[in-house]
Parts: C-alpha cells; structure tokens; sequence
C-alpha cells in the first residue's frame, strides 16, 4: 500500500502540490543565468505564495472525514442530501474538482515540451488514476464484503471523476489558451465556450433521454436518464454503486434522512444508482474549468485585498447564476451534478479562496499553525482519501483482532467512546480521533521532507 499514496501524487492533480506538478514548468526555474540563491528565493516565494491552495485543500479534505464518519452522530443532516437539495457534503467533491483546475494554472510550462507529448502525459496519468480508482472499488482483503467480482465491479467512482475532470481542464489549458488581446475575465473566451458546450451536451443528454417507462425530461430517483446512460455503457446495472443517497428519502425510509428502510418501499429504493457516473461528470468537468478560471486569475495584477474582492464578487455572481437556475425548474442536485448545484459550489469556492489567501497574510502564530496543518493535509490528501475515507487503514487494524473478528482495535475504541459519551458524541469524538490522527500523520511526512 505504501506505493499507492508515494506515487499517486505525480498523477492526481486535485491531491498534488502544485510545487511538485510537472506540467507545465516556469522558465525562471530553468533559466541557467539566474543564481542559485535567486532561484531559491523564487521558488520560496511561489510556495509561501500559493500555500493557501494547500491548506484550503487540505480543510476540505478533513471536512470530509468529518461528513463521511460522523454524519449519522447528526442524524445525516450533514451527509449528501438523499436527492434535490444541499448540505454540508455536498460541497467536498466539488471543490476537490474546482482545485484540479486551479493547480493545474498554477504549474510551470516545459516550454521544450510540444502540446501532443505534454498531451500523451496528460493522458497517461489520467489512465493511472482512473485504474487506481477501479482497484480502490474492490479489494479491501480480508473483507468479505469487497472482492474483484468483475460481474459486479463497480466501473465508476471518485478518483475515475477525478481522472476525467483533470483530462479535460488540463488539454482545456494546453489547447485553448487565454486570449492575450483580451482584458480581465474575457481572456478566457474559448474556457467559457467550452463550458457552455459541456452544458449543452449535459442537457441534451438529461432532457433529451426517452427513458423506458418514463419518457423524457425526468429528475426523479426512478426516471432520470444518468441511470439509463451508465446502465447502457457498463452493459448491466451491477457495475453501478448499490447504496445511492436515495434510499435516505421519506419515500424509502421512514426517518428521513436517516436510513430506516420501509419495508413496503418502491422497488426503485433498492436499485442501485451512480452518483459518479457517465452524464453526471460532464457537468463536474465545469468545477474543474471554474478553477483553471480562478487560478488564472492569481496571476492577475493586483494585491491581496483586491483579489479578494474580486474573487468575493465572482463567488456573489455564481451564488445568483444558481438562484436563476433554480428559479427555472433546475434544482440543486449532486447526485445528478445539475448545472445550478455546480454554480453554488462555484460560490463556495471562489469564498473559500478569498478568506484562506486573506487568512495567509495574517500574523497571529494560532493561526499559522492551523493553516500549515491544513497545508500539510492538503499535500497528502491522497493519502486521507486512500487509507483513511475509503477505509483501507481500518481494514488493515481489523486483520489484529482478540479471539473475535469484531474484537478489533478499531471496534473497540469506537464501542467504548459511545459506551462513555454516549452513541452521537461518542461517534464525533471517534471521528475527532481519526481528524487529529491523520493530521499528525500528514504533518510527520511533511516535515519529514523538509
């Protein structure tokens, strides 16, 4: 396993740091005439620079063990909403995908390098990712509860949306530059052009889908026409995710957004549904695309509390875009990625930007210190999503068990913490454990390789 996350970040763009992305490079990194120290001073001026990437991506990624562990502990109020609608969640996935695109701006250019072999690298390691994405979807040995089946492997997932997403946003960047005759936002022109393609496309496939025994134009749980697309590309419903968000609904449970499963629910509660699937991630591909957007605009002229305004301002406007959406008959949907759910999370993360690089230049040492956990989180959010949200580190602490499997440590710690706090904060304070757990960890192998 120790291969998976030493290797992984070379081709990840949404978990790298973008000081060790080798597409594309600077040339003041490479220009043979600038003295060492002037190198050096360059290269620590870019890290303490963009180091707000890092620590933002390193925040969503502890927000996510905290979602992912403990939602249950608030009645699933802050896990994935079951169908329409928004939570604290919802925002994660998004804006691992809004931070592939603004990474990717924030690289250096092998100016010796031509498009079509930066390209064939682009694709290469977008093929590593989305295998690593297939094997992450089985194995788990010894549990019997996850096997290479591949009747039933389930094709599509988070690191497959992530592969696709960074494809696209990087040969986006490499074929489509910005427009050097334009000023401000319009340099880029041909991004918003393909953005708009991509919602097209998305739309023509949502509303124009004759779904059998439903028709068109459906944005329920049992008619949507994403379901029907994955189930024609996989070949069989079997390579699909089996506990979708909705089995969460009033229709299927009975504690809603709990899962308390009816027993004389639809049939259609217990189909299996992918919220990453084929449909879905055309309209993931415009987080990414947002982002390459906002990281170009770090390179704009202007200082700190400037480009906080400015990114305050484009966030307000995505808030509005999504509210038209919305006032239009489109709901704010992850499971379906609707256009109106993607611009709220634009929102979101143009915000975000804003208050980490406003955070960067404070001077209080609390503060520093939280940021640079969060930094050191952000340059190992592989590692978290690998061992820690896809459950391979628990896995792994099960295989040590006394007389019983369930008499494990990881069982034990969590009985016992909701044997003393009781079961809702004995669950947040076991996830707690796992956040402080993994913080170290990262700060360890970061300072490890100073």
């Amino acid at each position: 396993m120790q291969v998976l996350w030493t290797k992984t970040p070379e081709y990840a763009a949404s978990f790298h740091n973008e000081n060790h992305f080798e597409y594309p490079q600077s040339s003041d990194d490479e220009n043979p005439l600038l003295p060492v120290n002037a190198k050096s001073s360059l290269t620590s001026s870019k890290k303490k620079r963009f180091s707000f990437i890092d620590s933002l991506r390193g925040f969503t990624a502890l927000m996510m063990i905290m979602v992912d562990f403990a939602g249950p502990a608030f009645n699933y109020s802050i896990a994935h909403a079951p169908w329409d609608g928004f939570s604290l969640a919802d925002f994660v996935m998004p804006s691992f995908l809004f931070l592939v695109g603004f990474s990717i701006t924030l690289s250096t250019k092998r100016l010796h390098d031509s498009k079509y072999i930066i390209t064939l690298n682009l694709l290469k390691r977008s093929i590593k990712l989305f295998l690593l994405g297939l094997f992450l979807n089985g194995g788990n040995y010894p549990s019997e509860y996850h096997d290479y089946q591949l009747t039933s492997l389930r094709y599509f997932g988070i690191l497959q949306r992530i592969a696709f997403v960074y494809l696209i946003t990087s040969l986006t960047d490499v074929w489509f530059p910005k427009l050097k005759s334009f000023k401000g936002m319009l340099k880029f022109s041909y991004h918003y052009i393909i953005m708009m393609i991509i919602v097209v496309i998305y739309l023509l496939l949502t509303f124009n889908t004759n779904v059998p025994g439903c028709g068109k134009g459906l944005l329920t749980p049992e008619c949507n026409s994403h379901r029907y697309w994955d189930i024609y590309v996989a070949g069989s419903d079997n390579h699909l995710y089996g506990l979708p968000e909705y089995i969460r609904m009033p229709e299927c449970s009975s504690c809603s957004p709990g899962n308390c499963p009816i027993e004389d629910r639809p049939d259609w509660c217990d189909e299996s549904f992918d919220q990453q699937g084929i449909v879905s991630s055309f309209g993931a591909v415009n987080s990414g695309l947002m982002g390459l957007i906002a990281g170009n605009t770090m390179k704009f002229k202007m200082d700190v509390s400037s480009k906080v305004r400015y990114w305050f301002i484009f966030g307000a406007g995505s808030f509005f875009y999504s509210f038209l959406l919305v006032s239009t008959g489109l709901p704010i949907n992850k499971n379906l990625y609707t256009p109106s759910f993607v611009a709220l999370n634009w929102g979101i993360d143009y915000w975000l930007l804003g208050i980490f690089l406003a955070l960067v230049e404070l001077k209080q040492r609390y503060i520093k210190t939280i940021l640079y956990v969060f930094e050191a989180v952000g340059k190992n959010s592989i590692l978290i999503f690998v061992f820690c949200t896809s459950g391979y580190f628990d896995e792994i602490l099960q295989w040590v068990y006394y007389k019983d499997e369930k008499e494990n440590i990881v069982t034990f710690t969590e009985n016992n913490l909701k044997r003393v706090f009781g079961l809702d904060f004995g669950l947040i304070t076991f996830t707690i454990l796992k956040v402080l757990f993994w913080s170290l960890v990262c700060v360890f192998l970061d300072k490890k390789k100073r």
